[in-house]
């Protein structure tokens, strides 16, 4: 009975940490964020987001039935929003990542390009503020690529960049010790599996030993024969919900208040 005890413990904690290890190797991650409105709208740029997925109201601190989804509360690209007396905490998932503010402006009504600072793996971009007369309407007007922003017919906007950037571990951060368990992924499962530090062969019962590519991490200098890890591609079609939209009736959420479809990130297989 003592032994089925520790055995149970060791798995609910592996489950876990593959829990864990999978939003990070799909470049997710989830936060709680604070939003007031005193009756205007008010948008935030959420920290470390590149695409918010979903937002779901956790503890509203406003009049009850005040936050109501798309109306008073709502997400756009890498942004939040709160507006008409909304208020409360609201778990807020997305994309890893990093938002470029960038400025650009088609004077004469011809094609204009404004280049970010660095490369950018766009994943989301919307309009901050548009101070010309002419509206600015996205893939008609301005679009984003990996260089920077296009802008044309007259569309003179600042616009909010949202940068894929995952956080994925390398070599030197795994622990290469003979005793020591190595994740790998299951590509089509999209979760994190364990190989035992005694185990010279991948398992063939596990769809992810057949399914990735491996490369051998480095040991003293050599090739270890207990260690490998998997390259990572994902699926989104088996993403946890939590990450895609905000409830289970509303299955559309996604698209209609994202509007990032020329960025869907349909390629997770990033490098270190």
């Amino acid at each position: 009975m003592k032994f089925s005890g520790v055995f149970l413990f060791c798995a609910l904690a592996l489950a876990q940490i593959g829990k864990s290890e999978e939003r990070k190797y799909k470049c997710r991650d989830c936060a709680t964020v604070y939003m007031e409105s005193s009756g205007s709208l008010i948008r935030s740029l959420v920290p470390g987001a590149s695409q918010i997925k979903s937002i779901r109201l956790s503890n509203e601190t406003s009049v009850a039935g005040t936050c109501v989804r798309d109306t008073s509360f709502g997400f756009l690209g890498s942004e939040t929003f709160v507006d008409m007396g909304c208020s409360g905490e609201f778990e807020v998932c997305f994309v890893e990542g990093r938002t470029e503010t960038i400025t650009c402006a088609s004077t004469d009504g011809s094609m204009t390009s404004c280049d970010f600072s660095r490369p950018c793996d766009v994943r989301s971009i919307s309009v901050l503020v548009a101070p010309s007369t002419e509206p600015c309407t996205k893939g008609y007007s301005y679009s984003a690529s990996s260089t920077g922003v296009t802008v044309s017919r007259n569309c003179q906007a600042t616009f909010a960049v949202g940068c894929r950037a995952c956080r994925r571990p390398c070599f030197s951060e795994i622990n290469a010790g003979a005793w020591s368990p190595v994740y790998c992924m299951d590509r089509r499962r999209n979760s994190a599996v364990f190989s035992p530090p005694w185990t010279r062969q991948p398992d063939p019962g596990v769809i992810a030993y057949r399914s990735g590519t491996c490369w051998p991490i480095l040991w003293g200098g050599h090739p270890s024969p207990y260690h490998s890890v998997f390259n990572v591609e994902s699926d989104d079609d088996n993403d946890d919900d939590r990450y895609n939209n905000g409830s289970d009736d509303d299955d559309d959420d996604d698209d209609d208040d994202d509007d990032d479809d020329d960025y869907d990130d349909d390629d997770d297989s990033g490098r270190c």
